[in-house]
């Protein structure tokens, strides 16, 4: 999703089709093959500048500290990522992971836990966090926190960041409790 806003509101992604869109994900991942492998080579990271990318949480301690990055760290309800990821292997058909739905939750939120911490200590990144929740709710006002955030570098659309933001793509949210 904040990939989406960020090409709609003037960014030039850099990205590859190495994984079209599909049903999990109708209006493409902006992923590019490169960064899996950003552990073993980083060369191709001067054609990054003036782009977004998108990288994993995992790997942001990978990135040489010979850059300087804005990082946009995206937070969501582990139980929807669960949810999400559990429904995009579903349909491709692939077999789940023996272990348990809550282990991993808690596995992956201690991994994103410590690599925010690790962020907020490196003085070449600069770091804004936007909770997925935030964006669903009030897509204008994150974006304008987004278009803050990447200024003066970015002038960014703001109207069109919020547009781009597709209600109808929020499938696997949790049940409001009573």
């Amino acid at each position: 999703m904040m990939m989406q806003m960020l090409v709609a509101g003037g960014v030039s992604p850099l990205c590859d089709e190495t994984r079209p869109a599909d049903e999990s994900n109708p209006c493409g991942y902006f992923e590019l093959e490169h960064v899996k492998r950003l552990r073993s080579d980083n060369s191709w990271l001067d054609a990054a500048e003036g782009h977004c990318l998108k990288v994993i949480h995992a790997l942001l301690d990978c990135l040489p500290a010979a850059h300087d990055y804005r990082v946009i760290f995206m937070r969501r309800a582990m139980d929807e990522v669960m949810r999400s990821q559990s429904a995009m292997i579903q349909l491709l058909g692939i077999e789940s992971s023996s272990a348990s739905t809550a282990q991993l939750a808690r596995a992956f939120e201690q991994q994103q836990d410590a690599q925010l911490a690790w962020l907020q200590d490196q003085p070449n990144f600069r770091l804004h966090v936007v909770h997925y929740a935030g964006v669903i709710a009030e897509p204008h006002v994150q974006a304008e926190h987004v278009a803050q955030f990447l200024a003066p570098e970015y002038t960014l659309n703001v109207a069109a960041m919020a547009k781009a933001v597709d209600l109808r793509l929020y499938r696997q949210r949790i049940p409001a409790s009573d």
